[in-house]
């Protein structure tokens, strides 16, 4: 896959961000290939198959995790979701 995508992280980054349908639920549940093979997971699979395919580009890629804090309009933006209702209920799952 990396190779198909000429090896750029650019092209690896906007592969996965646009491909690979988010599932909210905390963990890795599928791994990179599972992710892959169903164009969805949930955030660490998506983490875990950017890393896979950054490392078979050859390029030097690790994991971060931590704690964000976002606003409002960019908690909407990225979890597409506008009702605070179905927030509480998605961050609460």
């Amino acid at each position: 896959m990396a190779r198909s995508l000429r090896n750029d992280p650019d092209l690896i980054y906007d592969y996965v961000r646009n491909t690979i349908e988010i599932e909210w639920a905390y963990g890795l549940r599928k791994g990179a290939l599972g992710s892959l093979t169903d164009k969805s997971g949930t955030a660490f699979d998506q983490a875990k198959l950017m890393v896979d395919l950054l490392r078979e580009a050859g390029i030097t890629a690790s994991y971060q995790v931590g704690t964000i804090t976002l606003t409002g309009p960019e908690f909407q933006a990225w979890s597409g979701l506008t009702n605070a209702s179905a927030a509480c209920q998605l961050l609460a799952n």
